[in-house]
């Protein structure tokens, strides 16, 4: 009989690129998959073949304002507690893998409640603990007391010594909590990158009928839109080099935070070269492939901190599908990325971000070369089946 797996997170599942992709490996590896997870009012959801999803229903104003007040207040960690153990029960689960550190504790607890031995498995997206810090909802004196983001480098090892086995997104990362605290066992970690699931993107289409949104060059920001995200600066350094009588653009695609919407309405408004660029609020991921058909430089601009550098962020990995070269910032991981397989170029501030898009633009030969030498590394070092083996494996060492 295949073991009984629970994955948890704390979103919608659907559109978490992910957790979907680890899911799908333990389906075609034989898993009998279950999923918790949030279910927003006024969302309509697929169902998953081969897949049981369980919703909470909420709204989302609700679950911002729980999760807001997680640290203040027990309520959004009692909920989680509650609907892990019912689903533990439910399903008669075998394993539960967590994602985001919060939710190591409310889950270690609920198998406690259930009085049987599932073992537990804690996915970290992110250094939580810094990330939080740099959320703009958790800043100024009000809401950084109301929110107590601090708070969480406190509990860090309590939640982290809950699980029995962790995942994390850079061997940098898994190294770094090592030596915080001694007493996690190496062997308990396995290093999962956030590579994208090449068998999905390779049934895209590509829709040749669009045309592009500039006739210069043009660059592409995917992703979620924030201050720390570097998203802003970008837009800095787009103003001096168009200052410079040169014609280069830019696509931002996906969606803003809530926190930086005024900030970046402004921006889009006021810039130099506020009709060299583009703005969507939002694609299927399907029609990625069909908008890095259309640019010709793409832009992992995330400033340099704790979080960032707890690995490569999933569109580094998107842009490499697309054979296009890549401009990041001197976050770790990335910048290794693209220094170790001659991909693209990296800045660590506005003027040499300035310098890269122009070297670029000067020389489409090299864009070419480096946005080809992207692909290659992205089909021969990691999206490969040894990076899935390495998920399977750790679930075989719990079977």
């Amino acid at each position: 009989m295949s073991k009984k797996v629970g994955v948890v997170v704390d979103n919608d599942f659907d559109h978490d690129i992910r957790v979907t992709k680890e899911v799908n490996i333990l389906k075609e590896a034989g898993y009998d998959v279950h999923v918790l997870c949030f279910g927003f009012e006024g969302s309509d959801y697929d169902s998953h073949e081969g897949l049981t999803v369980d919703r909470i229903n909420i709204s989302r104003k609700r679950k911002n304002r729980l999760y807001f007040f997680n640290v203040r207040f027990p309520f959004y960690r009692i909920l989680w507690k509650k609907n892990i153990k019912e689903f533990i029960v439910r399903h008669d689960l075998d394993i539960i893998h967590v994602h985001d550190l919060y939710l190591s504790k409310p889950a270690k607890k609920a198998i406690t409640n259930c009085g049987k031995r599932v073992p537990l498995i804690l996915d970290l997206h992110e250094n939580y603990p810094f990330a939080i810090l740099s959320y703009n909802w958790t800043k100024g004196w009000l809401r950084n007391f109301l929110a107590n983001p601090k708070k969480w480098k406190a509990w860090e090892f309590d939640y982290l010594i809950a699980a029995d086995k962790i995942i994390v997104l850079a061997e940098h990362f898994k190294e770094q909590l090592i030596d915080e605290y001694p007493k996690l066992n190496a062997k308990e970690f396995i290093v999962y990158p956030n590579v994208i699931d090449i068998k999905k993107f390779d049934q895209y289409p590509v829709d040749h009928s669009k045309s592009r949104p500039f006739k210069g060059l043009t660059l592409l920001y995917f992703g979620i839109i924030a201050e720390r995200r570097g998203v802003f600066d970008t837009v800095k350094a787009l103003e001096k080099v168009n200052s410079k009588g040169h014609d280069v653009n830019l696509l931002i695609i996906g969606p803003v935070d809530k926190a930086d919407q005024d900030l970046f309405q402004e921006i889009l408004n006021t810039s130099s070269s506020k009709k060299s660029i583009k703005y969507i609020p939002w694609i299927e991921l399907s029609e990625l492939t069909t908008y890095l058909n259309l640019i010709d430089v793409c832009i992992s601009p995330i400033h340099k901190n704790p979080q960032h550098e707890s690995g490569v962020a999933n569109k580094v990995f998107q842009y490499m599908y697309g054979r296009k070269p890549l401009i990041v910032s001197d976050s770790r991981p990335q910048m290794e990325l693209v220094k170790k397989h001659n991909c693209g170029l990296s800045f660590s501030n506005i003027d040499e971000l300035v310098e890269s898009i122009e070297y670029l633009l000067k020389n489409p030969v090299t864009r070419e070369e480096l946005g080809d030498n992207a692909y290659h590394a992205l089909i021969h070092h990691y999206a490969t089946e040894s990076q899935n083996r390495k998920l399977l494996n750790l679930y075989d060492s719990l079977s």
